[in-house]
């Protein structure tokens, strides 16, 4: 299974995994009110840092792989 087939069938996982977490996260909503939100954006994040990195867009990995 080549590198784009993976980082492929990953980023299908997490939209599924995504959804998951975020109605788990919902159920929580009265207990946690805002954070929630932030709980998501801030996964979201580093998941598309994740991404990023795997399909080397970051710059700061494009730099050092130029060298």
């Amino acid at each position: 299974m080549g590198n784009a087939t993976q980082i492929d069938f990953a980023s299908r996982l997490w939209g599924c995994f995504r959804a998951l977490m975020v109605g788990a996260l919902e159920v929580l909503e009265p207990v946690l009110g805002d954070k929630v939100n932030l709980v998501v954006q801030t996964i979201d994040l580093h998941v598309q840092r994740f991404f990023a990195q795997a399909l080397q867009l970051d710059p700061l990995q494009l730099r050092l792989e130029a060298t």
